[in-house]
């Protein structure tokens, strides 16, 4: 759950005897009345973040520049993630952090999303005020861009809060966001592997250097994919060093997420329910929808982009509440649903770019919303791991696993067989 949010200007007054750098808070919104953000963010703190977006946390001039960065905060304790606006090439002009206190076990990359709408418009209101923000202090359009920073602080934290309380469908959709989490996902269904071994291969993959491997597993075990146990390894006759020690990882479910037909609106279809009362939008309807689904194979979807534009869907609070309305009914386009803050048209558009959601007219020329292809999560047995099993018990195989590894995991597996999780 996010402690709140906070945006800071930062500003050098070039004139002043004395050059000392200023924090200024322009906007702030804490979840409770016993949390204040502001004192939460120490100025050490302030500095420590601002100094890792331009110089890098290690000095070397490496920096994240205009970005995102993400760590914790030594006074508090929690975790912050924060958008900077970049050096100005204006000296008068303020640089901005954008920041989001989280607390110290949850992910930043849930937030990300809401995260780049919210830095995008906050910088759009920002920028009204122009070089001269500090002389429009109290003016009408200074209270009108404070007045809206506001708000959309208050939307945002709202839509933060959501992210927490996940469903089954959206808690599938957190692995395949995440290039990090595909990776992990790629990688156990080679068979087990040790948490140590699985730490390297992210940080050799470039995927991330320091990687907390807790957080990244989070959904994998909200969503009851793996299992975790530790090995006592074997001796090693010939060096008397022990081998395969330490605690396992083992996947016993695998996940997909696909597009399946709309159930619903082909079950209005056969029961003649309004609009599909009317043959002739019925059957561009159809048509669309088989020719949708001819072309529509889930297997080319290699890299997962389809996936990660899915899941982009679910994880969106908004988008994901205008799609379970549409599951369930088509509506005119004139009198679509608002939803939460968001901006229905947009949201509209969304969908309609990624085949989601189709416009039909009526015999009255008015178009339709209807849902055209559903997003939806499976969970299924890997079979395959029986044999990628079977192979890594060879010693001369590429990575080979200890005997007790693999019988563990042959023991989780047909333990798990039957179970089953609704979405």
């Amino acid at each position: 759950m996010p402690y709140g949010l906070i945006i800071l200007s930062y500003r050098i007054d070039l004139e002043a005897d004395e050059i000392e750098p200023e924090f200024r808070v322009e906007a702030k919104e804490n979840m409770d009345e016993d949390t204040d953000v502001e004192k939460m963010f120490s100025l050490d703190d302030r500095f420590r973040v601002y100094y890792a977006h331009t110089a890098g946390e290690t000095g070397t001039g490496e920096g994240t520049g205009a970005g995102y960065y993400s760590g914790r905060l030594r006074d508090s304790r929690c975790s912050i993630a924060s958008y900077y606006t970049g050096l100005s090439k204006d000296s008068n002009k303020p640089e901005y952090l954008i920041c989001a206190l989280i607390q110290p076990d949850e992910s930043f990359d849930i937030f990300k999303d809401i995260m780049d709408e919210y830095k995008n418009e906050a910088i759009r209101l920002l920028d009204k005020l122009g070089d001269n923000d500090e002389k429009l202090v109290g003016t009408k359009l200074w209270k009108e861009v404070h007045d809206k920073l506001d708000s959309t602080l208050k939307y945002v934290l709202f839509q933060m809060s959501r992210l927490v309380n996940l469903n089954n469908e959206q808690k599938i959709a957190m692995i395949f966001n995440s290039l990090e989490r595909i990776a992990i996902l790629r990688k156990l269904a080679q068979g087990p592997i040790s948490k140590e071994k699985l730490r390297e291969f992210m940080e050799q993959t470039a995927l991330t250097l320091y990687p907390n491997m807790e957080l990244l597993l989070k959904p994998f075990v909200a969503c009851d994919l793996i299992r975790r146990d530790w090995s006592k390894g074997v001796k090693d006759p010939k060096t008397g060093r022990i081998k395969g020690k330490g605690e396992f990882i083992y996947l016993v479910k695998d996940i997909s997420l696909i597009r399946v037909p709309p159930e619903e609106m082909l079950k209005k279809v056969k029961e003649k329910k309004p609009p599909f009362d009317d043959k002739g939008f019925t059957k561009k309807y159809l048509m669309k929808v088989q020719e949708f689904f001819y072309a529509y194979n889930p297997l080319d979807d290699l890299d997962y982009k389809d996936s990660g534009d899915l899941a982009k869907v679910l994880l969106d609070p908004d988008t994901y509440d205008f799609l379970v309305l549409l599951r369930f009914r088509a509506y005119p386009k004139k009198k679509i649903p608002k939803v939460g803050y968001g901006e229905t048209n947009i949201i509209l558009k969304k969908l309609m770019d990624l085949d989601i959601v189709t416009l039909i007219e009526d015999k009255k020329g008015e178009p339709w919303v209807v849902l055209l292809s559903d997003p939806h999560a499976f969970m299924l047995f890997p079979e395959y791991l029986l044999e990628n099993i079977r192979q890594r018990l060879d010693p001369n195989a590429v990575d080979p696993i200890l005997q007790q590894v693999a019988l563990q995991h042959l023991n989780y597996l047909e333990s798990t067989y039957y179970e089953k999780k609704e979405f």
